[in-house]
């Protein structure tokens, strides 16, 4: 598989590992859609995968508040892109299908949930202290095809 939600998929579970406490919510203009890279895809690859089961100790691919949380305090969450969707706070934004979605929402909303700031231990060391983590914002989209023909 080399899909653009797969690979999406694939990213977020390597973050979530590699980051330890990283916070991810997929946002998309509506819940199918955010949905679909949890339940569909990260569950396939949890289901085919036993190492990744033992990073996974929470996985709920259903439209009641789907979640998958790690072992190492990360977690990835969906979002609608709407003004409703206000009360999420990430390291990771990504934003699915991000042309079909209100740039006023992406700029009001979705962005201000990049307050989350990751804190590895590593920077409480006195000769990292200068350094600090940036949250970090995807916008995915599909190829548009249109009619050139006049």
């Amino acid at each position: 598989m080399q899909g653009k939600s797969f690979l999406t998929a694939v990213f977020c579970i390597v973050q979530c590992i590699l980051y330890p406490g990283s916070r991810i919510v997929i946002a998309s203009q509506n819940l199918k859609a955010s949905l679909k890279i949890i339940s569909e895809k990260i569950q396939g690859i949890y289901d085919d995968c036993p190492n990744l089961q033992r990073e996974i100790f929470d996985l709920k691919g259903g439209v009641t508040n789907p979640v998958v949380k790690f072992h190492n305090k990360s977690w990835i969450r969906i979002a609608t892109a709407n003004q409703g969707s206000r009360s999420g706070r990430a390291t990771l934004l990504v934003v699915d299908e991000f042309r079909l979605v209100d740039m006023e929402v992406i700029n009001s909303v979705l962005r201000k949930f990049l307050t989350a700031i990751r804190n590895p231990k590593y920077l409480e060391k006195p000769e990292y202290a200068h350094l600090q983590e940036r949250n970090k914002e995807i916008y995915l989209s599909s190829c548009w095809l249109s009619d050139l023909a006049v």
